[in-house]
Formats: structure tokens, C-alpha cells, sequence
């Protein structure tokens, strides 16, 4: 007995490459940071993570993607059992460090990005 080989029905195909082309495209189009691994170190937090700023300790709790008149950011609800904040990293390109804002009750800070240490 032989088997029958079943062709792809035509119909089936084109599914098949409009769901694909579709695929791509939300790839294409997501929510996607653009920079050097080395530079996007605190790009890539996911929480729970622990960071010493200065001598403050602190837990990531959540993480969002966000956009305003000076670019895309990446911000991090953060808490150390005192106060909450909110640790905002800038992308600034290839070569050069992220900016890194720090939103507190008492305003808003400029860190250097190798002034954060990340554990976890």
C-alpha cells in the first residue's frame, strides 16, 4: 500500500504568510531600545533586582517603557522600605553613557550610570 503525499493547499499558504508578515511586522514596530549591550546594562533590569545608589539601597518593583519630548526612557518603580522612586535611564546612543534621572519626594537628580551598582 502506497502513501498518499497530500499537497499544501494554496489557501492555506497565503495564511500562513499573512499571519507570518504580520508577526514581523509587530516585531518590527515594538517597543525596542536601541543600544550597545555594554551601554544598556541598566536598560535591562528586570524586577525584582536590588541597586545601591550612593548609600541607599533600593528593590525594583516594576518596569515601564516610556516616551517624552526628550526621547524614550526606560523607568523603574523603586523602593527602599522608606520611600518610593523612580529611576528614569536614557539611551543616549553607541558611545556614551545613558542619562539617569532619580525622582524623589524631595525632586528630581542627575545619577551617573556608573554610580548605580546592580545585584540580582
Amino acid at each position: 500500500m502506497s502513501a498518499m503525499k497530500t499537497k499544501p493547499n494554496r489557501d492555506t499558504a497565503m495564511t500562513l504568510m499573512g499571519t507570518l508578515t504580520e508577526l514581523v511586522g509587530h516585531w518590527w514596530q515594538g517597543d525596542r531600545v536601541r543600544v550597545s549591550p555594554a551601554q544598556g546594562r541598566l536598560l535591562r533590569l528586570q524586577p525584582p533586582c536590588i541597586l545601591r545608589i550612593g548609600d541607599r539601597v533600593y528593590e525594583v518593583i516594576d518596569r515601564r517603557v516610556g516616551n517624552v519630548p526628550e526621547g524614550a526612557f526606560v523607568a523603574y518603580g523603586c523602593d527602599d522600605g522608606v520611600e518610593h522612586c523612580e529611576l528614569r535611564v536614557f539611551p543616549v546612543g553607541l558611545t556614551a553613557q545613558p542619562r539617569v534621572l532619580i525622582r524623589t519626594s524631595n525632586g528630581e537628580v542627575g545619577i551617573e550610570a556608573g554610580d548605580i551598582l546592580v545585584f540580582g
